[in-house]
This record gives structure tokens, sequence and C-alpha cells, in this order.
């Protein structure tokens, strides 16, 4: 009988391939973009994208969850949700119409309206999505979700290129974003190896969303606090500084979310399966986030300490703005990943609630620290994400450790190999980058030599902090291939 990880390691490295790939593709094309468009173009589908997602992510998490938690899922199941999913995809349509009117004149940007319905096709196909990659998680089916996403960003980033090269401006990043979302859905559609019938049973699509409706409210808050970020700046500042704000999201995100499609579609089943089979959900937590750590912390601190050649290199000197906000994304990612795992283990136990309160107040201290702090200009405005993500990470730390009754050593035991290794790291870059610009290195030398001698530091230093963790981490990606 196979394990977990056995089940496991397949699936991570089909995400781990598309991951690559995505992170490969996601740079050519914002590179491209950000060359081509102004910040304002940025800011604008920032904006609508920010308004829309409570609408998107409502379907998408009530129906994955439902779809990956439930005990028994068979054909008729799948049939039901599945309907479901169109059902309520139809009812979104009049509501975001409505939105496009309110978002016009609460911004005073006209272009708000057309981009805003043209968007509304990812919160009517978001629930489909939803069921169909919960289905492929739940079997593990790597392959297929990689595949997938792929061919998304792939004809996403060759529309949005094509479009911007063309002079469509700001409907480029529009047909992209559709384009991301909608590309994937059809694929594994057409990949089920049992396609949904008309049966339709309403007491099981009301069993199946119960369980989704309890999680849903905390991985919406969580998933709020970047739109709501955006939506205050843009109403305090403007969109040419949410233009720069998006530019650094897209920037950390374009890994951040990438890794944590590759996590979540792995982590989440293999949490509710070991519930479901009796395994000890800490020890689950301590080996997955010992590896994950290992590979995510680097990566984000890499991002931070190189973002002043980073930005200007890759995007253009005009996006030098979006340098403190970058490291103020990258910084906070760091957090994200434990928390990451808090969310899943709470989700996984059961408990849900506890992630709307964690997230629901940093919805709330959030607008509270851009009115008194963040309202002035960007700097101040990427202070207030900081200390609002620090918050809430206290607190659903506090509330993972009550739950499983860990002690606080208990829960950071498995990232201190990180921590230090990355500690270690940033400093002596930072000594290197003093010595390399008083001898006159170019920005680009510069970028180049940090890139490479902060990979070669964070190996050593890990191997000389944790030889056992790297060995594991070594034998795990050898289960993968």
């Amino acid at each position: 009988m196979k394990s977990l990880q056995d089940h496991a390691a397949p699936a991570v490295l089909w995400l781990g391939i598309a991951s690559a790939l995505e992170v490969v593709l996601s740079f050519v094309v914002l590179m491209i973009l950000s060359r081509t468009l102004a910040p304002e173009s940025f800011g604008a589908v920032a904006l609508a994208m920010s308004s829309t997602l409570i609408i998107t992510q409502s379907n998408y998490q009530i129906f994955l969850h439902a779809v990956i938690q439930q005990d028994e899922f068979g054909q008729q199941h799948l049939s039901s949700v599945f309907w479901s999913a169109i059902a309520i995809g139809g009812v979104c349509i009049p509501l975001v119409y409505l939105l496009s009117l309110v978002l016009v004149d609460f911004y005073d940007e006209p272009m708000l309206g057309p981009i805003t319905r043209t968007l509304a096709v990812l919160p009517m196909v978001s629930g489909v999505q939803a069921v169909l990659e919960g289905e492929a998680q739940r079997t593990f089916a790597g392959r297929r979700m990689a595949i997938g996403f792929i061919l998304g960003r792939v004809l996403g980033g060759m529309a949005g290129v094509a479009l911007a090269l063309l002079g469509a401006g700001v409907w480029s990043l529009v047909a992209q974003q559709i384009l991301l979302s909608l590309a994937p859905s059809c694929f594994l559609f057409v990949s089920l190896k049992q396609f949904p019938s008309f049966y339709f049973s309403w007491s099981q699509a009301k069993e199946l969303l119960a369980f989704g409706i309890k999680i849903a409210p905390g991985r919406l808050l969580e998933m709020l606090q970047m739109p709501v970020f955006l939506a205050l700046c843009g109403y305090f500042n403007s969109a040419a500084v949410v233009g720069y704000l998006d530019i650094a999201r897209r920037l950390v995100e374009s890994f951040r979310k990438v890794i944590w499609k590759t996590v979540d579609r792995v982590l989440l089943p293999v949490f509710s399966e070991g519930r479901r089979t009796g395994r000890t959900l800490p020890n689950l937590y301590r080996t997955g986030l010992e590896k994950v750590s290992l590979f995510v912390v680097p990566l984000f601190a890499g991002i931070f300490v190189t973002a002043p050649e980073s930005i200007p290199l890759l995007f253009g000197e005009k996006w030098r703005p979006a340098i403190t906000a970058t490291q103020g994304v990258a910084l906070t990612a760091i957090l994200m990943v434990l928390q990451r795992f808090w969310t899943m283990g709470l989700v996984a136990a059961g408990r849900p609630g506890l992630l709307s309160i964690s997230f629901g107040i940093g919805v709330v201290v959030l607008p509270i620290l851009m009115f008194f702090v963040g309202r002035y200009d960007l700097d101040y405005a990427v202070y207030s994400w900081c200390l609002s993500s620090v918050m809430m990470f206290m607190i659903s730390g506090f509330f993972f450790l009550r739950v499983f009754k860990l002690s606080i050593r208990e829960i950071l035991l498995p990232v201190w190999t990180s921590l230090v290794a990355v500690a270690i790291m940033v400093a002596l870059l930072i000594l290197v980058r003093i010595e390399l610009y008083r001898l006159e290195w170019r920005p680009v030398s510069v970028f180049g030599t940090m890139i490479s001698l902060g990979a070669l530091i964070y190996l050593l230093a890990s191997v000389l902090l944790n030889r056992r963790l790297v060995s594991d981490c070594i034998i795990f990606m050898k289960k993968m291939l």
C-alpha cells in the first residue's frame, strides 16, 4: 500500500515542473508588458480584479473545499456539485454588473466600468474551476493540473503580449487574466475520466457545500488582504500608485502563488487524508514545513535583498518606486510560509472558524493603519501592509498552538534551519553589495553576482546547520523522479 508521501511525490514533481515553467513565462510576459504599458493600466486592472475578488474567491473556496474534504466523492457527488457551480456562477453576472457601476464613482475612473464587466467571466467560472481542481487534487492528478496551468499561462501570456504590441493597452491585461483562469478549467474538464452527468441531488449538493461554506470565510478573508490594500491605495492615492504595487505583487506572487499552487494542491489533500486515516497532523506539519521552508524562504529573501537591482533591470527605470513595495511584499511572503501551514492544519482539523477571526482582524486593522499611516505615500502604505501582516501572523500562530497543544518551540523548530541560513545569506550579500558598488560595478553585474553567490551561501549554510534535512529533501526529490 502506498504511503501519503508516495502519493504526493509524483504530484509535487508535475506541479513543480509546471511551477518552474509558469515562473519563467510570467517573468517574460511581465517584462514585456511592463515596458509596453503605463503604471495606470496595471493599476486599473488591479483595482477591477481586487473589487471582484470577493465574488470570485467565495465561489472558488466554497466548492474547492467541499470537494476535497468530502469523505465519499463519487460520480453523483461530482455531477451535483458541478451543476450547483454552474447555477451559482450565472447569478454572479448581474452582481458584477452592479458592482461596475459603483466602482466608476468610487474611484472616479470611467474605464473601470467596462473592465470590470469584461472580467465578470472570472466569478462566473470560478466555482466550476474549483470543482475540477478539487477532483484532480483528491486523486493527486499532478500531471493533469500541471498541463492545465501551463496551458493557461502560455495562452494568457501570448494574448497579453500580442494585444499590447498591437496597441490594445489595458485590454491586453484583461485578456491575459481571463485566459489564465479559463484555459486550465477547459483542459481539466475535457481530461476528466468520467464527465458529470445530468444527475442532480440537492441533498448531496447541500452536504458537500455545507463544509465548504464553513471554511470559505476564513480563506476568503486571508485572500482579501492584498485586494483591500490595493483598493485603499487607489482611494487614498492614485491608479499609478496601485500600478507600482501591482508590479511588486506580480513579481513576488509569480513565485508565491505558483509555489502555493504546488503545495496547497498536495498539502491540503495530504492533511485531509491524514485526518481520515488517523495520522497525526502535527507530524505531517513538521515534516512538510521543514522541506517546503528550505526551498521557499531563501527565494523570497533573495527577492528582498536584490530588489534595488532587479526592479529597474527587469521592468525599466520608470518602475523604480516599486522597490520598497517589492521588499515589503517579499518579507510578508516569508511569514506566509508558516502561516500557510497553520491555515491548512486548522482547516484539516475542522476548525475553520478560527481563520475567520485571525484574518478578519487583519481586514479591520489594515484600513485603520492605512488611514493614519499609509495614506501619505507609497512607502508608508507598504509599512502599514507589513504591520497588518505581522499581526495576523501572530494571531494565526496562537490559534494553531492552542488547537494542536504545541509549544512555540515546536511550531518554529521546522523552520529554524532555513531562517538561520537565510539570515547568514542576507547579511553577507549586503556586505558584498556595498563592496561591489565601491568597486564601481554595474548594477547588472552586481545582480548576477548576488544571485549566484546567495544560492551558494545558503546551500553551504543549510548543509552545515542541518545535514539530515538536506539529505531528506534529496531523498524526496528522488521519489518524485
